[in-house]
Order: structure tokens, then sequence, then C-alpha cells
């Protein structure tokens, strides 16, 4: 039996489109249609209330509205523009398609918002050969897609199998957004790296911060830059509100010290600013775009598999709170030292 692409279609003219001889073309092809749609409100309920797997792939309209057309515009690209924004999610993991005669309304002064569709070359003209072309393109963004991804899961099976686990602990999302990193690098569409150095500092390093808190492998009330100091094998000052401080470490090294070296690295490089006040976000995103080079954002990627991937394999032996208090050291500013911290 031949492959079948189940896909949903949103235009405002969805009635005239889908007309029974286009109906059998897409059927013999092996596309079958879900849903249809005339507005972007309502492709996204349907969407959201979607089984993981159920869609292949989404096709637009670049002229369609959110709701309802706003009065007296009939190039309404509000639908569009939202549309957009949701191929960019991590949640929505299939291809959309913008089919359009109009491409006017996406080329010229407004191309820059809808470089999802420019970026994947996933824009098709509705003339004669319109359909036709469709087709071909539905098939190939999906097989594309579906051929990347089971590459990537077999590649990184452990890695995204202890994201999984990172992911049930704090309630995040790592599994996705490393899956969806890890397959822009393989098919070499990784884009706007503000967008990855935000998801791993803010989901995955700022959630491993909190879940090491959590079974108390390190104090309460650290930065995530101390954090890291402290899992390097540093010493880490916390002042507390009466204006006393307390010096922390570690009895015994927790992380390995090859790996404390990528974590430090990781941390620095996506943080607002360095300890000398530069900003090496801003850095990074400038380099990134003087040299028209991802292999920075790639060695941060694949970094932080390895930090995950330790940090639950660490977890699994170190879930007992009050055992890994034993582990810190607390160093009075005075000189007054206490073994543990329970």
């Amino acid at each position: 039996m031949s492959r079948q692409y189940r896909i949903v279609w949103a235009d405002d003219e969805i009635e005239s489109l889908y007309d029974k001889q286009t109906q059998e073309i897409l059927k013999d092809n092996g596309i079958d249609v879900l849903e249809t749609f005339t507005n972007a409100f309502s492709l996204h309920d349907f969407m959201d209330k979607a089984e993981p797997g159920r869609i292949d792939a989404v096709v637009v309209d670049a002229n369609f509205p959110y709701r309802n057309f706003k009065v007296n515009n009939e190039r309404d690209t509000n639908g569009l523009q939202k549309v957009e924004g949701w191929a960019e999610n991590d949640k929505y993991d299939y291809p959309f398609i913008l089919y359009t005669g109009r491409d006017n309304l996406v080329s010229g002064d407004q191309k820059e918002l809808f470089e999802y569709f420019h970026n994947h070359s996933y824009i098709v003209n509705k003339n004669r050969e319109g359909i036709s072309i469709l087709i071909n393109k539905i098939k190939d963004a999906v097989d594309s897609r579906n051929d990347t991804v089971r590459i990537i899961k077999e590649r990184y099976s452990i890695e995204l199998e202890c994201a999984k686990l990172f992911d049930e602990i704090c309630k995040g999302k790592a599994y996705s957004l490393l899956l969806n990193w890890l397959v822009q690098s393989h098919d070499n569409t990784m884009e706007a790296p503000d967008l990855c150095l935000n998801d791993i500092r803010a989901d995955i390093l700022d959630k491993m911060q909190s879940i090491a808190e959590k079974y108390c492998i390190v104090p309460e009330r650290l930065s995530l830059n101390k954090f890291s100091i402290l899992m390097c094998h540093g010493n880490v000052t916390i002042k507390a509100s009466d204006d006393t401080e307390t010096k922390y470490k570690f009895k015994e090294d927790v992380m390995p010290g090859g790996l404390a070296l990528a974590l430090e690295y990781v941390v620095k490089t996506t943080q607002e600013g360095s300890h000398h006040g530069e900003n090496l976000k801003r850095q990074v995103r400038q380099y990134i775009g003087d040299t028209n080079n991802v292999n920075l954002i790639r060695s941060l990627l694949y970094a932080v598999l390895e930090l995950v991937k330790w940090f639950m394999c660490y977890l699994e032996g170190h879930t007992d709170p009050e055992a890994n208090k034993d582990n810190i050291i607390i160093e009075g500013i005075k000189g007054e030292q206490q073994q543990g911290i329970g």
C-alpha cells in the first residue's frame, strides 16, 4: 500500500479550490485532506486538539484572515502572519506550505514577515500546474522531515531518552527543543541563533539548576552563574538579607572535570553578560551574522546533549536529598567550618 499524507488546508476560497476534481487528484496521489478551513482561528483550534502524529503537513493561503476579513481590506494576511509564528513553534512538528496566487504578498517589503516559507522553500504558486507541484512539495517536505527525525532519534536515542526523563521531572520541553535543533542542524536549516541561546538557558540550564536544588545537590538561591561555578569545582558565596554571607563548596566533586568545562562554556556563552559586562549573546549573534556559520550553535547544542545525559545518569544514583546535603561544605566568612548543610 502506498504512503498516505494527511494534511489540513486553510484558504478563504477553499470551497472553489477543493472541488471534486481536485479531491480526486489528491486522493489518487495519496493526499488525505483531514479538514479544510477558511480562517486561521479554526485551523489553530484543530491543530491544538489533534493527536500527535495525526497531521503530516498544513497548506495555507497568503491571503486569508485570522477570524473574518477586515472591512475594506481584501489583502488580509493576518491569518498567514499567525501561521508564520506557529510554524516556528516546536509544538507543531510538521511542515507548513504556502499555496498562493498572490506571491507579491510574501515578497518585497513583506518578505521578512514570512521568512519560514522562504527559508524552507515552502511556497507554491497557484497556476495551471500548481496542484501537481503542491502534491510533490507536500510529499518531499513530509518525507524529508520524517527521514531526518528518524535518523536523529536513532543517532541520539540515549541523549533524547534522558531529555524525556528530564522533562518529566521539571515539566519542561528539553526533548522537543533538542530534537528540533538537531533536525535543523542535520538539514542545515538552523536559523535565529537567539532562539537556540534562549532555549538552552531558560528551558534546560535553569531547569537543571532547579532540579539540583530540589534534590539538595546544590544549595538554594544560587544564580545560574554561581551554580556553574560550584559544579565546576569552585567556591561560591551567597549573601543573605541580613548581609551575612555563606561560602559553599563540595566535599567531593560532583561533575567530571572535562564536562565541567563544557558547562562553564555553555553558561557563559548563553548568559546576558560576562563578568566584565560584555554581552556575550550579542557577540554570538554578531559572529554568526558576520560569518554566516552556525557551528558555534552546534557546539553548544552537542555540549547540552552531553550535559543532560550526564545529569540524569547522576541523578539516578543521587535522589536522597539528605545524603546529597552531606556533600556540601559550609564555610562561614569568619572561618568557622561546618560539614554538611542539614
